[in-house]
């Protein structure tokens, strides 16, 4: 190895090592968004469990750079999509989107009331939410259809993030043998393995200690990491994207427990209402943690004395909201940055229905295709047939 190779492959692992510890920062705060989100929630309370459990994949796709997102245009198709299938988790998906600019952040308050586009599940009325979800199986699923469109000529990938307890249901294993079938390598399936679900949150009602191995069996690219730590959910998240692909979609099992990086055990429930001393409480040793990460991050990037890595190092805090001082990391407040939709002409044109020979008989699919062949004249007309392998 030659000097110039040695030492951008020391800059790389070095830049890698503050993403690293810069995630760890920033998934702090978005807890305490998350607690925020409890004291000031109509029924004083959020799907805390499993919010917790996946943050270090959400906040390793929204904040690493893998995954291309624009704020200012969420329906864009030059961009990634995200789909949040365990719609429990919504409190951490608002946090991440009020941080981003997606909606002001005053919206993290009040949330389930009359008056609130926030509630226990996300839906459409979320600037950046593509579907609604929370009824099992419909948001991979979604997600799924997605990736086959993202293989046409926009290209796109897709990003869906699911839970054990959701793979419970049949229809999830459609949607993963759907995809393994149109060689979706364009689909990125993180499975929140936290061990728990909404009756039991430190128990699951069938055995999930092999879902690694199921989704191989459907033909599936695994990576089962550590999901309590951003290393190995940075690693699978970049071997996804940017290694050459092979026709399999990816799933990345994130082995984790509900609750996790929360100091009070009723962090744990499926759902929990938190009075307002736990709040403070666990906001007070959430923020001592972070000054604790703070001064390790800092440790690192006072060692670095070449400007121009530096200079990556502080832009790589800002695409994060952070800005990194010689005694600090301080959150970098941001506005609304979503913008309105163009308008689009949403008119549906008259389709007629096909013309029947009362002289004849006809099977029920030809009546179905027939009838689909008009429907199809008009794009803003979708027509799905379950049944039907026309």
């Amino acid at each position: 190895m030659n000097e110039t190779t040695a030492k951008n492959t020391e800059h790389s692992t070095l830049l890698r090592d503050t993403v690293l510890r810069l995630l760890e920062i920033k998934g702090i705060d978005l807890r305490e968004l998350m607690l925020e989100q409890a004291r000031r929630a109509v029924d004083r309370g959020i799907h805390a469990g499993g919010a917790f459990s996946a943050l270090v994949p959400l906040t390793t796709l929204y904040y690493s750079g893998l995954m291309r997102i624009d704020p200012e245009s969420p329906t864009s198709k030059d961009q990634d999509y995200f789909i949040l299938s365990k719609g429990h988790a919504v409190a951490l998906l608002a946090a991440i989107y009020a941080d981003l600019g997606f909606f002001d952040r005053a919206v993290l308050s009040g949330s389930r009331s009359v008056s609130s586009i926030l509630n226990g599940h996300p839906g459409p009325l979320l600037p950046g939410v593509h579907t609604a979800t929370g009824p099992m199986g419909q948001g991979i699923c979604v997600a799924g259809g997605l990736a086959v469109a993202g293989q046409l000529e926009d290209r796109f990938d897709v990003f869906a993030v699911t839970g054990d307890g959701e793979l419970q249901e049949g229809t999830v294993w459609e949607a993963i043998m759907y995809a393994a079938s149109q060689r979706s390598d364009n689909f990125c399936v993180v499975v929140d393995n936290n061990q728990g679900q909404l009756d039991n949150p430190t128990a699951l009602h069938l055995d999930m200690s092999r879902i690694a191995d199921q989704f191989r069996a459907f033909g599936w690219r695994v990576f089962d990491v550590d999901g309590t730590r951003f290393a190995p959910m940075y690693d699978a998240l970049r071997a996804f994207k940017n290694e050459t692909r092979d026709g399999r979609p990816t799933a990345i099992i994130s082995r984790t427990r509900k609750g996790w990086g929360g100091f009070t055990s009723q962090l744990v429930m499926h759902k929990t209402k938190l009075p307002d001393s736990v709040i403070d409480l666990e906001i007070s040793l959430q923020r001592r943690l972070r000054e604790t990460r703070v001064r390790e991050f800092l440790k690192v990037r006072n060692s670095v004395d070449e400007p121009g890595l530096a200079m990556q190092i502080e832009k790589q805090a800002e695409s994060m909201n952070l800005r990194v001082s010689a005694s600090g990391v301080e959150g970098i407040p941001v506005g609304v940055r979503t913008k309105p939709a163009p308008p689009r002409d949403k008119a549906i044109h008259a389709v007629e229905l096909p013309e029947l020979d009362a002289e004849r008989s006809y099977a029920t699919d030809e009546i179905v295709s027939m009838a689909m062949k008009e429907y199809a004249k008009d794009p803003r007309v979708v027509s799905i047939d379950s049944d039907l392998s026309s």
